[in-house]
């Protein structure tokens, strides 16, 4: 996972066939035009931002609890210290 960055721009590729999704499951057809935030309000949903955030904030937690010998303990905080992402190896 370490040198997998996911930003805003990653989470937006596929908003609409999640939305579509949930709409399925929920069975809320297109054509009544319930807005997005208010059929993820239904389900009881957040966002997928909100869900790539907290998944990001867990493993940064778990990071940081690594011991410091540890490859992806060693990328994070380099990349923290530098601004950019470690050149990955290739073999």
């Amino acid at each position: 996972m370490s040198g997998v960055a996911l930003n805003s721009t990653h989470s937006l590729t596929r908003p609409v066939s999640h939305a579509l999704s949930i709409r399925r499951i929920a069975h809320i057809p297109c054509k009544d035009k319930v807005p997005n935030t208010e059929v993820l309000q239904i389900c009881n949903l957040t966002g997928i931002e909100a869900m790539l955030m907290t998944a990001q904030y867990l493993w940064v937690s778990h990071v940081t609890r690594m011991e410091d010998t540890r490859l992806p303990k060693i990328t994070f905080y380099s990349e923290l210290e530098h601004g950019i992402p470690a050149p990955m190896a290739v073999s």
